[in-house]
């Protein structure tokens, strides 16, 4: 059996992987999604769609979902598959290429970066995309 979203997508074995683990060590613990979520902050409704695969929890929920579930760090290994996941796969090589990258370079002929802007450029700017708003 294929787990596909919504979309028609096919849901990643490691988001189904976690899931899973998630769902067992909330039971292991004998705590209701309710009191699981109340102590992470969310609803159960999210909690049930962390075991169901189908969102992805931030870092910093996993972590702290491992310690109230007493999982001893296996909710917390599954933290960079996760973050692995978050992307298309067409995407997914490019955040560990962007963690490594020093230097960007860029062509656009067209404006100026936006570290480089002086205010009356950015005037200017807003001027062409909303006229309406400054009487012209």
């Amino acid at each position: 059996m294929v787990n596909v979203d919504g979309n028609g997508e096919r849901v990643p074995t490691a988001l189904r992987v976690f899931g899973g683990q998630l769902k067992l060590f909330r039971e292991l613990a004998s705590m209701s999604r309710e009191e699981l979520g109340r102590q992470l902050g969310y609803a159960s409704h999210t909690i049930k769609s962390y075991e169901l695969a189908q969102r992805i929890p931030e870092p910093a929920t996993v972590e702290r979902a491992d310690e109230l579930l007493g999982a001893k760090g296996v909710l917390r290994a599954a933290i960079p598959l996760l973050e692995e996941v978050q992307y298309p796969k067409f995407f997914r090589d490019l955040p560990k290429l962007e963690k490594q990258c020093t230097k960007r370079y860029s062509y656009d002929p067209h404006c100026v970066p936006g570290l480089l802007q002086t205010e009356a450029y950015c005037k200017r700017g807003d001027r062409l995309v909303h006229p309406g708003l400054h009487g012209g």
